[in-house]
């Protein structure tokens, strides 16, 4: 795991080198998260409370952000899995939906194609896993 992270704490100090911008604050969270992944090896799953404890971020914004880029190209930290709970069930949806979501509010489906009944957007979420190179 420390290998990993190593190479994930690299690609991070090579961005803000490329985009001195980057907020020290935004760093640190970031950071802070390749911390929590170090320190917690036996985490299997990355919830949106595990990721806030992670990294202090309260803002869904912000931490669908970070999210973001570690599942992005740049990072491939995370493997990023949409879902929207119904009861103790969970339905996966699509990246795109639950983006078409976000962006202009259009009622995702499920990964079948279904509607989803009585659509609730708070239960929308999403979960990571860290992506283990083999």
């Amino acid at each position: 795991m420390a290998d990993i992270v190593n190479e994930q704490r690299e690609k991070l100090d090579k961005l803000v080198s490329f985009f001195p911008k980057i907020k020290k604050k935004d760093y640190t969270k970031y950071s802070s998260l390749l911390d929590f992944i170090q320190n917690n090896e036996e985490l299997q799953i990355y919830t949106v409370p595990t990721l806030k404890k992670a990294t202090g971020l309260e803002n869904d914004g912000e931490l669908f952000n970070l999210v973001r880029y570690f599942g992005g190209g740049h990072s491939r930290l995370f493997n990023i899995y949409y879902c929207y709970y119904s009861g103790t069930d969970f339905l996966r949806i699509n990246g795109d939906e639950f983006q078409n979501y976000l962006r202009e509010s259009i009622t995702p489906v499920d990964e079948n194609g279904n509607e989803i009944e009585d659509f609730d957007p708070r239960n929308l979420s999403f979960y990571c896993l860290i992506n283990y190179k083999e």
